[in-house]
C-alpha cells in the first residue's frame, strides 16, 4: 500500500467502523446526515453523474458488476462502488472497469477527511461521520474527479439510513430480502423490505426481486415515496441467483432505456440485450470470494464464499453437493468447514445450513488474527462450535483465525478432503491472501 493511502487510513482509524465492530448500537446511531454534510462540503460530487442505487440482502455485488460492465460496453465511463472488500480496499471502487488506483483513492479520501475535520470544527452533522461515511463521500468525490458518466452504488447495510442514500438515482434496485442484520433492520421481512426499498426517489424507477410480504411492502414504499414506476421480479429459485441477477440487471437496463438513457454517442437506447454472455462472464471475474476455488501451498483445495445468510449458505451447500460443483469441490466428499461470522441472530440457522454439507469437521473462528472476537464484532467461536456439536457435527473453536486455518488445512490433509471457507467476506479475505489459484497448485495425491 502506498504511503499516502496508509496515512489517510491512519487518519480515519479512530472513527467508528461498524464493519469491524459489533452493531449493537447501530440502529440508534446511523443516519444519512453525516455523509450528506460531507458531500455538501465537497460540492455534492454525487450529483455529477447518473446513478443506479442497489440494496438487497444478497446479490448487490453481482448486479452492480453486471450493470457496470454493460454500461461500460455501451461506451460510458462507469464507477462501481461496492462493499465490503475481500482483500484490497481498492476493490470497493472500480472506475472505467478497473479498481481505482491508490493515489486517486488517497486524494479523494483525504478531501473527505478534511470535510469531516471542518464539520467537527463547526459542529455540524459531519462531525459524527463514521469510517464508512467518509469512505462513501470520498468515493463519490473520486468518481467525480475521475469523470464518471454513470455510478452504480451499492448500499452498505439496509438502505433508508445507509450512508449511500444521499444520491439522486434514476433507478433503485432491490436484489433480495432475507432476515439479516435484524438488530439494525428489524425482525420481520416486511420491516427489512421497507428499509431496503426506501432508497427510491420520487419519480425514479424501483425494480425488486421479491414476492409475498416483501413485495407488498415494496409497493407500499413506492407509493409513499412517489416512485415513477415499480417492476417486480420473482426471486431466483437458487439463492446464489446468477440467473436471477442477470434477469434483474437486464430489466434495469431496459428501464433506463425507457427513460431515455442511450448508448454513448448514438441514438440506440440502453436495453437488456446489451448484457451478453461474454459480459456476464466478465462481471463474474470482478467478484472474489463468490464460489472461488483456490488452494493452499500444500495442494489442499479451498473454496471461498462469503455467504452469510441462512438461504445463501443452504444454496451454496446444495451447489457443492450437486452435479456441477465449483472446481475446489469437484473431488467430491465431505469438506472441512472453516466458519466465522459477525454477531448475528441468524447464527443457529446458518450453522444448520452448514451442517447440511455433512462436513467432516467445522472449525469455528474469530474474524481476525488477533484473537479478540468481541473487538472484531465476531460471533463467539465457541458458541458456533456448540451449535454445531448440538447438530451432531464435530467442531472446534479458535479465537485466532490463523490457528483456525492451520487446523482446517491439517484436518483436510489427513482425510484427503477439501476446505470450505464460509460465513464472512472478511474471513474469506484473510484466507485468500494465503492461497494460490487452484490451477497453479499441485493436486492432492
Amino acid at each position: 500500500m502506498l504511503p499516502e493511502l496508509q496515512r489517510v487510513l491512519q487518519r480515519l482509524a479512530p472513527l467508528k467502523d461498524w464493519e469491524a465492530r459489533g452493531r449493537a448500537r447501530m440502529a440508534e446511531e446511523v443516519s444519512t446526515a453525516p455523509c450528506r454534510d460531507l458531500c455538501r462540503r465537497l460540492g455534492y460530487p454525487q450529483h455529477r453523474y447518473r446513478v443506479v442505487h442497489i440494496s438487497g440482502s444478497k446479490g448487490k455485488g453481482t448486479v452492480g458488476a453486471l450493470l457496470g460492465v454493460a454500461l461500460g460496453a455501451a461506451g460510458w465511463r462507469v464507477g462501481v462502488m461496492s462493499s465490503p472488500h475481500v482483500e484490497h480496499l481498492t476493490e470497493r471502487l472500480r472506475l472505467g472497469g478497473t479498481p481505482i488506483d491508490e493515489p486517486s483513492l488517497a486524494a479523494a479520501l483525504a478531501a473527505a477527511a478534511a470535510a469531516r475535520d471542518a464539520a467537527a470544527a463547526e459542529g455540524t452533522a459531519g462531525r459524527a461521520a463514521s469510517w464508512f461515511d467518509v469512505f462513501v463521500a470520498g468515493s463519490f468525490e473520486a468518481m467525480a474527479r475521475g469523470r464518471a458518466d454513470w455510478a452504480v452504488v451499492e448500499c452498505g447495510l439496509g438502505g433508508r439510513r445507509d450512508s449511500t442514500n444521499v444520491v439522486a438515482s434514476l433507478a433503485a434496485v432491490l436484489t433480495s430480502v432475507e432476515r439479516e442484520h435484524t438488530e439494525v433492520l428489524g425482525e420481520a421481512v416486511r420491516q427489512i423490505a421497507r428499509e431496503k426499498a426506501a432508497i427510491v426517489r420520487a419519480g425514479a424507477a424501483l425494480l425488486a426481486a421479491v414476492d409475498g410480504d416483501a413485495a407488498a411492502e415494496v409497493r407500499r414504499v413506492a407509493r409513499e415515496r412517489r416512485a415513477g414506476s415499480v417492476t417486480l421480479l420473482p426471486p431466483a429459485a437458487d439463492a446464489l441467483g446468477e440467473g436471477g441477477n442477470v434477469a434483474l440487471a437486464r430489466l434495469v437496463l431496459d428501464e433506463l432505456g425507457r427513460r431515455g438513457a442511450r448508448v454513448a454517442g448514438g441514438a440506440t437506447r440502453l436495453h437488456g440485450g446489451l448484457l451478453s454472455a461474454r459480459l456476464v462472464a466478465r462481471a463474474a471475474a470482478w467478484l472474489p470470494a463468490r464460489q472461488e476455488s483456490r488452494a493452499a501451498a500444500c495442494g489442499t483445495p479451498v473454496l471461498l464464499d462469503g455467504a452469510h445468510t441462512p438461504r445463501s449458505v443452504r444454496a451454496l451447500v446444495a451447489r457443492v453437493r450437486g452435479g456441477a460443483p465449483p472446481p475446489a469441490a469437484a473431488g467430491g466428499g465431505a469438506p472441512v468447514v472453516l466458519l466465522g461470522m459477525m454477531e448475528a441472530k441468524e447464527a443457529e440457522e446458518i450453522v444448520k445450513g452448514v451442517a447440511e454439507a455433512a462436513p467432516r469437521h467445522v472449525v469455528c473462528c474469530s474474524l481476525d488474527a488477533r484473537g479478540d472476537a468481541a473487538a472484531s464484532g465476531s460471533f463467539p467461536p465457541r458458541e458456533l462450535a456448540r451449535l454445531a456439536r448440538g447438530l451432531g457435527v464435530a467442531s472446534s473453536a479458535f479465537d485466532d483465525a490463523a490457528e483456525a486455518l492451520e487446523c482446517a488445512l491439517q484436518l483436510a490433509r489427513e482425510s484427503r478432503a477439501w476446505v470450505l471457507v464460509i460465513g464472512s467476506f472478511r474471513l474469506c479475505g484473510y484466507v485468500r491472501k494465503r492461497m494460490v489459484p487452484l490451477p497453479e497448485c499441485d493436486e492432492v495425491d
